[in-house]
């Protein structure tokens, strides 16, 4: 791709582009096409495998869409080093399947909902924990202040670490339910 462009030459892929619409609201509009026969079939893979497709597709659409805010608008008679028309068509496509792919996970993901929402409360409630303060009895003077000061934390320290460590046990229980799901379930994907 880092062959330069010219601006005013007429493309294949940019005519091809034109006609067969890039934009991602008529791709998610468009009815699926019956299969091709030629074309390679949809895979099962695990959830496992779908969260790591997952993040290699975003990383893909953030790639290009750096290159497509930097190459899109340039000065007049300057060269482009990629056809922003086919790297829209392409960054279109990953969305697409991007679409695709996040309602597949979220739709195998019905069956153990209520183990995602207990966990991520629970993560909330550590963080929430975490900011308690806990300063108890004497307190030295700080930096601009002379006065010693005694406190009085109504919820002591061990109290709140004894929390946090049955609340962790409990996010280590759920997460290797999760874990054991995401690797036994199985989605349709086509890579």
């Amino acid at each position: 791709m880092n062959e330069k462009i010219d601006p005013n030459q007429e493309t294949d892929s940019v005519s091809a582009a034109t006609e067969n619409s890039i934009w991602l609201s008529d791709a998610l509009n468009r009815k699926p096409e019956p299969a091709n026969p030629n074309e390679s079939p949809k895979q099962k893979i695990s959830l496992i495998r779908a969260f790591k497709e997952r993040s290699r597709i975003i990383r893909q659409i953030d790639l290009i869409n750096r290159q497509i805010r930097e190459e899109n608008s340039i000065i007049e008679g300057g060269l482009r080093s990629i056809d922003v028309r086919q790297s829209y068509a392409e960054y279109t496509r990953l969305c697409s399947k991007l679409i695709t792919l996040k309602k597949a996970i979220s739709g195998a993901n019905c069956g153990i909902i209520g183990k995602l929402v207990e966990l991520a409360e629970i993560k909330s409630f550590c963080r929430q924990l975490k900011l308690i303060p806990v300063k108890d009895g004497r307190q030295e003077p700080g930096y601009d202040e002379s006065e010693v000061k005694v406190m009085n934390a109504e919820l002591k320290k061990a109290e709140i670490a004894a929390e946090a460590e049955a609340l962790q046990a409990r996010m280590d229980a759920l997460q290797d339910e999760i874990d054991e799901f995401n690797a036994r379930t199985l989605i349709e994907f086509e890579p």
